[in-house]
């Protein structure tokens, strides 16, 4: 059963005599290669995928904003446009999302909104697969077309749903995530210049390749303190180059070095230099469909964020291990912020249960309880058709 088909069954059981209002979609993603340097101002190369949130509306008969989550088992009301959400402690959970949306919409009050039931369910779950940024672009996509949030498009709805999660939940993470959902691509993935925020299809033909996506075993919190701790330590090392604290240094590893010395600071910088130089050199594999090129740098990226950024953990590592060791496949490393997740492996598709074999073998499981998925484009965050 799909999300939407979840929601769906929630209405019929719940409200059957509700006229629905539509249906909104934003989906998850994965980044091929480029983490940890999109808020510096760095290319990117993330491709959404054909699983996220979905978000089904009906009718209220009083002005109130009730948002039902279904894979929480949980419900919440948030009243109208003029209630002070911002004077609400966070509460670490999904209703912080919900909040911020409200919070900092920053339209001039006016009348509240029709009552409105959001249902929303999504299998992004276990981290990795930006579920947060996803939660949050289905919720305002909904919440726009109904009158409860000021209506955004393109880069304006990123930086708002960044905002979000910036400002009001406090995660310290770039635009990557916002601007992929809100602009992803059919064809395959999309190239991101953080920096710009421009954003360029780049279709691609896997041909006897697929992405394998595998799950580590262990679960993450992306707000957890060592994310914003990263970036912290970035900023020091930046600082004590006297450069811009927002942008990847126009230096070398070995200048850096020189200059910091082979500290904490050093090695975080000497990640986000390199991974750049990866995420061209993986760009130009992928469009000359080099694909032990592109594995390459996928593997070289995961010992980055292993070794000089810290933010694997001994499953992943296990794992990727596994699969790059497996013969037909081209390369693994983790995806998204780290601490637990997801891993993606480039494989030949005549070789997936081979390395799931591997895989499930270094990480202690049966084959058969190993979370995995072969991931497909999902194109952008749009509405659905909520009456099939």
């Amino acid at each position: 059963m799909t999300a939407l088909d979840r929601t769906r069954a929630w209405w019929l059981a719940q409200r059957p005599d509700a006229v629905p209002l539509g249906a909104y979609w934003a989906p998850g993603r994965i980044n091929l290669i480029g983490d940890h340097i999109d808020y510096l101002g760095g290319t990117v190369l993330p491709m959404t995928l054909d699983r996220g949130t979905a978000v089904f509306v009906l009718p209220r008969a009083d002005r109130e904003l009730h948002v039902h989550t279904l894979d929480a088992a949980e419900h919440a009301c948030f009243g109208h446009p003029r209630a002070d959400h911002g004077s609400a402690s966070r509460q670490g959970n999904w209703r912080d999302f919900v909040s911020g949306l409200l919070t900092l919409d920053d339209r001039q009050p006016t009348e509240p909104g029709p009552g409105l039931d959001l249902i929303v369910s999504g299998d992004l779950a276990g981290g990795g697969l930006s579920s947060s940024a996803s939660f949050t672009l289905a919720l305002a996509l909904a919440m726009m077309a109904h009158g409860w949030l000021r209506p955004l498009t393109g880069n304006e709805l990123a930086r708002f749903a960044r905002a979000v999660e910036v400002e009001h939940v406090g995660t310290a993470c770039g635009l990557m995530d916002q601007l992929a959902i809100v602009h992803g691509s059919d064809m395959g993935a999309v190239a991101i210049d953080c920096a710009t925020a421009d954003v360029t299809e780049v279709p691609t033909d896997w041909q006897d390749r697929e992405l394998l996506v595998i799950h580590c075993g262990q679960p993450r919190r992306l707000a957890d303190a060592a994310y914003n701790q990263r970036r912290a330590e970035l900023g020091r090392g930046l600082v004590a180059l006297g450069l811009p604290e927002d942008r990847i240094p126009g230096l070398s590893s070995e200048a850096v070095e020189l200059r910091l010395g082979k500290g904490v600071e050093a090695r975080r910088l000497r990640h986000v230099i390199s991974e750049q130089q990866r995420v061209l050199a993986a760009r130009e594999a992928l469009a000359g469909k080099d694909w032990q090129g592109l594995g390459a740098a996928m593997t070289a990226s995961h010992s980055s964020l292993r070794d000089d950024f810290e933010v694997s953990v001994p499953a992943l590592d296990a794992l990727v291990a596994a699969a790059v060791s497996t013969p037909g496949c081209d390369g693994a490393r983790l995806t998204g912020a780290g601490f637990g997740g997801w891993a993606i492996a480039l494989v030949q598709r005549a070789a997936r249960e081979k390395v799931l074999r591997a895989a499930a073998d270094a990480l202690d499981r049966s084959p058969r309880t190993l979370d995995h998925f072969v991931a497909s484009p999902g194109g952008a965050a749009r509405s659905l058709d909520h009456r099939s």
